[in-house]
């Protein structure tokens, strides 16, 4: 699904417990010449989950912001 969407020219932000295989699919999706941005979470915990969307928000969002302005 990653590399579909990577196809159709989206920025993607994955998110895995598995680091290795996390990497392993941003290097093909920048391949593509698409991005990605990758964190490892383990999404059946709540407390990593809403720890690494504010992360997100502060990595992907704010530097978006940055260089937008």
């Amino acid at each position: 699904m990653a590399r579909c969407l990577s196809r159709q020219g989206c920025r993607l932000i994955l998110w895995d417990i598995n680091g290795a295989g996390n990497n392993e699919t941003r290097d093909m999706i920048i391949e593509t010449g698409s991005e990605a941005y990758t964190y490892t979470v383990d999404v059946s915990n709540r407390h990593q989950v809403y720890a690494t969307a504010d992360k997100v928000r502060f990595d992907i969002l704010f530097g978006m912001f940055l260089l937008s302005h």
